[in-house]
């Protein structure tokens, strides 16, 4: 039986715990528990709340009321919370809220503690903080000042405003003030990540590879990260005779964009076996000489291994030195004729479409940026209504419907296929059929530029360190063009510009 069905059971035998144990808190918290995942969230809050009036310092009641009060969708956040107190309430709920993807509840919530405790530096760097997730730089960047306007340094709001001037695209201003929070804080792994983007960013490629070494002290890369007993190797050693191990690292997009080093490696190397996850593996089979392996799957003897994204380093590779010959994946050509025959009845110029990235909600900073480079579906679909074109969905991230709408929004002729791309091979090779892509940055753009076709690629304000600022082309990509957005969020012009380029590009 579903917990949900026992909770009028669960909230009776509450109140009878709560009337009959007075002096045991743990099972009333147990309880409130299963009413949380039962969905009466509202039913265990009050009874904690009951709870709290017999045992007014039980840190662990607090904490649990906490969460019952987020895990309501409607209703208050907990005000009664933060006013008894602002800074451990506060910290808690807004920590749920944001795991929960709810950062414009989080606001008001630390607004109010601030109220209550003006000038407390901590809370203003995590509403600054919130604000930048948000994707609201302008504000955040606000919060960070009131804090370095004290006179003790913050390293924490030092970070914070480096990477709210990202947002912002000043990226020499985040460069002075990422190197004051490195100054105080020299191994922090998120200062040294966010000076590495800088660095790329701006076209330094040679501090940004070497400062991106130290992403593997940070905790979100843990789970890319490379555990094997064998010498990492990163350019300084002769390969001659030996097998190294290519690891694939980070996202799809991500692996796409740095497997071109491979054929390169392959030419030092006796033996290149490339790691990568399985959706990865038919398309990668695709270059000449590699092996390549399922990440699931054990791997045999190697003598040194290198992560994808260590390549550049190891290469010394500068803008001017981008390996860029394309293509260097391949669709099959038999299974990308059979995507044309069935296209044949389609009228018009064939056109690929993503508009939204893969939110990842576990992942903060993922989050964060995937809501400022996913495009809303109704503003998206003004594009899919331009007259004379036949649009073919390769999104993925939210899945295909097999319908002709777009989260909701009728749009007219978009032909959904994507219930039948199972990995990037078929996605590549439906590419393959098709005269352009638009898409927004997420791994289909790598994927279309990797494959040599024509891609323009729809890019937030504050655009991707791999996408070189103050050029509409990419030295990744030579069949790539870029079109980002002339403010923070502002989508509207950039869709305009599109639907105008593609009347000029369909002559």
């Amino acid at each position: 039986m579903a917990i949900a069905a026992l909770v009028p059971a669960l909230d009776l035998t509450l109140a009878l715990h709560l009337a009959w144990e007075p002096r045991d808190s743990a099972g009333v918290r147990a309880l409130a528990g299963l009413l949380v995942s039962g969905g009466a969230a509202e039913i265990a809050a009050t009874r904690l709340a009951a709870c709290l009036a017999r045992f007014p310092d039980d840190a662990a009641i607090w904490v649990d009321r906490a969460q019952a009060i987020v895990a309501q969708e409607r209703g208050g956040i907990g005000t009664d919370l933060v006013e008894a107190d602002p800074r451990s309430a506060t910290a808690r709920i807004v920590q749920l809220l944001w795991e929960w993807n709810r950062l414009d509840d989080a606001i008001p919530v630390l607004d109010r503690a601030i109220s209550l405790l003006p000038g407390d530096r901590a809370l203003l760097v995590t509403r600054g903080l919130v604000l930048l997730a948000a994707g609201r730089a302008g504000k955040a960047l606000a919060d960070f000042a009131a804090v370095l306007a004290g006179e003790a340094p913050n390293a924490a709001a030092l970070r914070g405003k480096g990477l709210a001037l990202v947002q912002l695209d000043r990226l020499e201003e985040a460069r002075e003030a990422l190197r004051s929070a490195a100054a105080l804080a020299p191994h922090d792994p998120s200062v040294l990540g966010a000076q590495a983007h800088v660095s790329l960013a701006l076209g330094n490629y040679a501090d940004g590879w070497r400062k991106y070494e130290t992403r593997w002290s940070n905790p979100s890369f843990a789970l890319s990260r490379p555990d094997y007993a064998q010498p990492a190797w990163l350019g300084d050693g002769d390969l001659t005779g030996k097998t190294i191990l290519l690891h694939g690292e980070q996202g799809f997009g991500d692996i796409i964009q740095f497997c071109r080093y491979a054929t390169l490696v392959a030419r030092r190397a006796a033996r290149v076996r490339l790691r990568v996850p399985g959706p990865l593996v038919r398309l990668m089979q695709s270059m000449d000489g590699i092996q390549v392996l399922d990440m699931a799957d054990p791997v045999d003897a190697f003598d040194c291994y290198c992560p994808l994204m260590s390549l550049p380093l190891a290469f010394g590779t500068s803008v001017a030195t981008i390996p860029a010959e394309i293509p260097y994946l391949r669709a099959d050509p038999g299974l990308a004729e059979v995507w044309r025959i069935r296209l044949q009845a389609v009228q018009g110029p064939l056109i690929g479409v993503v508009w939204a990235g893969n939110a990842r909600i576990v992942d903060r900073a993922t989050n964060s940026y995937d809501r400022r480079r996913s495009i809303p579906a109704d503003v998206f679909g003004r594009l899919l209504a331009e007259p004379g074109f036949a649009f073919v969905s390769l999104q993925k991230e939210p899945a295909g419907t097999g319908t002709n709408r777009v989260e909701g929004i009728l749009v007219r002729d978009l032909i959904d296929w994507t219930a039948e791309l199972q990995d990037f091979a078929d996605t590549a090779e439906l590419i393959e059929a098709l005269d352009l892509v638009i898409t927004v940055d997420t791994a289909v753009a790598h994927l279309a530029g990797a494959l040599g076709k024509p891609v323009w690629i729809l890019n937030r304000y504050d655009a991707c360190w791999r996408w070189v600022r103050g050029v509409d082309g990419s030295p990744w990509y030579p069949t790539a063009r870029l079109l980002r957005q002339p403010a923070p969020g502002d989508w509207d012009s950039v869709m305009s510009e599109v639907a105008a380029a593609l009347r000029m590009w369909a002559g």
